[in-house]
């Protein structure tokens, strides 16, 4: 069994599989612990359009469940957000924001359960750490993703009346300066002032701070319940201010629960607790050296039987990095853009401008003795064209691999041959023809530059049977 906390990445677009706001009332706010390429014409130029998930709401009259965890690490647990994952699901959590997470740097990636994680985090070793897992039936809904700090971060998602945010925060401990304290609060004030007033935001997270007994703050009735338990120390007075300020509801002392449940932390020295930990660490440990050695076995195996190309893709699959996939992109003026609909309108003006020829060149003034017409297309010259397609491409937005064209036989020669020379004698060619998909692949760098990636365009495998015929016979005329 393999369990891996950080899941392979898929593509470089958050809601692309391929590579393997409307007006309303005001809302209060809550405290809780492939880019599509179109218009591919003849002389190369390209439109770009994008994906966008604009018409995509969640609906406010459904249920929505948000939670919160302190997990104390998962850098270097093996498995543990497996666990995790697997302990939102039989709680039907859509949301979890996770503090204290320890990971390195920013960015999001899929889980081998299929959810998004999404997390914010120092650039180097550390003990804080923020994330959000997003359900997977929920991140068609992601609208915006910010990285803030190493202790806060924002994700909004697509709902009807008004747009959902969720501010995930991992406050300083009791050990902490009042410095760092400050400065918290200071980050976290100016990223719910960037929050429309009208669109609902839900604070989830660990602040370090205990509310204590509320019983006696009636006068606050509508920013702490009645069901608060044990003694306000500071840094809860700190929070309940903060929460009166920024008009905040702090939801755990607004419900009746038996008080065994009103406790949101339990020490982890708990012997019980401890014992379990140690044997779950010590079997996944073993679960992991086992599923690495099979690999390890496998890669012998190759090497003995001289089979290269599944030798180097296990080593690579060894020896590769984990490399979170980015979010956000920098416009031209070098302002970051997080939003979706910003970061599709960037890439569409910076693939307009990639593709744009740049230097056009003066119509010459080259004539020809040939003045008929090219006859017909062959159809010896699409079993040739269909024969000298590469294996193993991707396919264009048709999903028809060269393969599928390969194994059609007789029946697809005939197909393409009838279609070829229609549009050799209408000049129109098919809209599906003239699509692409434009796939962004990280060089070096920093990943919010456009510059640092590399494009890859995904046309259709079938046009490039008739592309492939013109091209030939353009060759007599401008080989030497």
């Amino acid at each position: 069994m393999k369990q891996d906390d950080r899941p392979r990445t898929t593509s470089c677009n958050p809601i692309d599989n391929r590579r393997y706001l409307d007006s309303g009332s005001s809302s209060g706010k809550s405290a809780t612990g492939r880019k599509n390429i179109k218009g591919q014409d003849s002389c190369g130029h390209k439109e770009a359009t994008g994906l966008t998930n604009n018409k995509l709401y969640i609906q406010m009259r459904n249920t929505l469940s948000v939670a919160t965890w302190n997990v104390q690490g998962l850098k270097t647990h093996t498995g543990k957000l497996a666990i995790i994952e697997k302990e939102l699901s039989r709680y039907k959590i859509d949301i979890a924001g996770l503090s204290e997470t320890h990971w390195i740097g920013q960015g999001f990636f899929k889980t081998s359960l299929n959810n998004y994680v999404y997390f914010s985090s120092a650039d180097q070793q550390n003990y804080t750490g923020v994330a959000v897992i997003v359900s997977e039936k929920l991140q068609k809904y992601v609208l915006d993703f910010k990285a803030i700090s190493d202790r806060i971060m924002a994700l909004k998602l697509n709902a009807r009346p008004n747009p959902i945010n969720i501010v995930q925060v991992y406050a300083p401990t009791a050990a902490s300066s009042d410095v760092d304290i400050d400065h918290f609060y200071h980050d976290v004030r100016s990223s719910l002032q960037n929050i429309l007033n009208k669109e609902l935001t839900i604070v989830t997270g660990d602040f370090n701070a205990k509310i204590g007994d509320t019983t006696d703050n009636e006068h606050i009735k509508t920013i702490v319940g009645k069901y608060g338990i044990g003694v306000r120390n500071e840094r809860g007075e700190r929070l309940l201010d903060f929460a009166i300020e920024n008009n905040l509801t702090i939801m755990n002392t607004t419900f009746q629960y038996h008080i065994r449940r009103l406790y949101t932390w339990n020490s982890p020295g708990a012997l019980f607790c401890t014992i379990v930990g140690i044997e779950i660490k010590h079997n996944c440990t073993i679960d992991k050296n086992n599923y690495y050695e099979k690999i390890c076995q496998e890669i012998e195996f190759h090497a003995f039987t001289n089979q290269p190309g599944d030798l180097f893709k296990k080593i690579k699959y060894l020896t590769r990095e984990f490399k979170p996939k980015t979010w956000a992109i920098e416009d031209d003026r070098g302002q970051l853009k997080t939003e979706i609909n910003e970061i599709v309108e960037r890439w569409r003006t910076y693939c307009g401008t990639l593709y744009k020829e740049k230097d056009p060149q003066p119509s010459s003034s080259f004539h020809s003795d040939i003045i008929n017409e090219e006859p017909d297309i062959l159809r010896s010259e699409i079993e040739a064209a269909i024969k000298n397609l590469k294996h193993h491409k991707a396919p264009g937005p048709d999903y028809i691999t060269a393969e599928m064209l390969q194994a059609s036989g007789d029946f697809g020669v005939d197909i393409l041959h009838k279609l070829c020379n229609m549009i050799w004698h209408t000049h129109h060619w098919p809209s599906d023809w003239t699509d692409c998909s434009i796939i962004t692949i990280h060089k070096k760098g920093s990943p919010a530059k456009c510059d640092n990636f590399r494009t890859i365009a995904l046309i259709s495998h079938a046009s490039k049977i008739l592309l492939h015929i013109i091209n030939e016979r353009l060759k007599p005329y401008i080989q030497p």
